[in-house]
């Protein structure tokens, strides 16, 4: 953990009004500045920042704190992660610390993994041993267009395809578990996660592939949605698919929904131009956590409508039964 003298050094170079204001347009009035909370859904400003304090605080949903807490609320991360952003924005470098510098060495590791994973499960949907789930896409209504723009994928069947293929970069067994693109047998030998699915990225809010969804191909025996578990890179619980669209979408917001109906609901509704969908992970609860990181990523967008949709209940299809 960095030392204090640190802490209160890059408050010092973070101007909070700098740092909101590239997320949330502020109105200045007098000693402080105004403007709609990005954490909860408002029309009338009730978001508040102090320069003079170097705080910020909403009187609407009582959200509040120093520019470390609304970076790791605005972004969704973790106390570090959050304290790194600011010091590469500012330009300083934080302090070595074996223990953090160890979990982010594995997490980069992990990353790493995730985005060549992402690659081979494209590239295979593209070859000819994805022609079964290729097609399945095109039968469902997508397009290369829409498969290309989620970078959609293919597991083949092979228990260890995607094991030998991350070999082949560099990459270790212990790193393929770390990650959980790989899972050990009884007998102590790795094998493929996910094989035989079309496949979905997960990918957060600064565009790192962060995990996989899986749906197997119909006529499969195993289980129809299958989510990686959750690793130094991914809290299945704070995470949504498709975000990283949400947060950079240029579309008029005139519905925001998250909604359970899986990734392949949000991908049908993007494409149908619905401005600004999210897709909670399946089997997932702590909708708070979730909806939280959704409000974080909207604010620059123009006016927010936001509903919360489950299944059955989105008008133009009839729920679980069209995936």
């Amino acid at each position: 953990m960095p030392s204090e003298l640190f802490i209160q050094q890059l408050k010092q170079y973070s101007d909070i009004e700098q740092i909101v204001s590239s997320y949330v347009p502020l109105k200045k009035k007098g000693r402080y500045l105004t403007g709609l909370c990005p954490f909860h859904s408002e029309k009338t400003p009730s978001f508040f920042v102090y320069p003079q304090t170097q705080s910020f605080y909403c009187f609407g949903c009582g959200a509040g704190g120093d520019v470390i807490t609304f970076i790791r609320r605005i972004e969704n991360l973790e106390y570090m992660e959050a304290v790194r952003l600011l010091a590469e924005r500012c330009g300083l470098q934080v302090p070595d610390d074996a223990e953090n510098d160890h979990r982010s060495q594995i997490k980069k590791r992990v990353l790493e993994i995730n985005r060549e994973t992402a690659r081979f499960y494209f590239d295979a949907l593209m070859s000819p041993q994805g022609k079964e789930a290729y097609n399945y896409l095109i039968r469902r209504g997508r397009d290369r267009k829409t498969i290309r723009h989620f970078g959609l994928g293919y597991s083949p069947k092979g228990w260890d395809e995607l094991i030998r293929h991350l070999k082949s970069k560099g990459f270790s067994e212990e790193e393929m578990l770390e990650a959980n693109v790989a899972m050990r047998g009884r007998r102590g030998k790795p094998f493929d996660r996910f094989r035989n699915r079309v496949m979905f990225p997960i990918i957060d809010l600064r565009g790192n592939v962060i995990a996989f969804g899986g749906r197997a191909l119909e006529g499969d025996d195993g289980a129809k949605y299958l989510n990686s578990s959750d690793t130094i890179a991914f809290k299945k619980s704070r995470n949504l698919f498709a975000l990283n669209f949400a947060k950079v979408s240029k579309r008029p917001a005139s519905k925001f929904a998250t909604f359970e109906l899986g990734q392949e609901m949000a991908k049908r509704l993007e494409q149908k131009n619905t401005s600004m969908i999210c897709s909670v992970l399946r089997g997932t609860d702590g909708k708070t956590d979730r909806l939280r990181s959704c409000r974080g990523c909207v604010m620059d967008c123009a006016q927010i409508v936001e509903e919360v949709l489950f299944p059955g209940e989105f008008e133009p299809y009839d729920g679980p039964s069209e995936l």
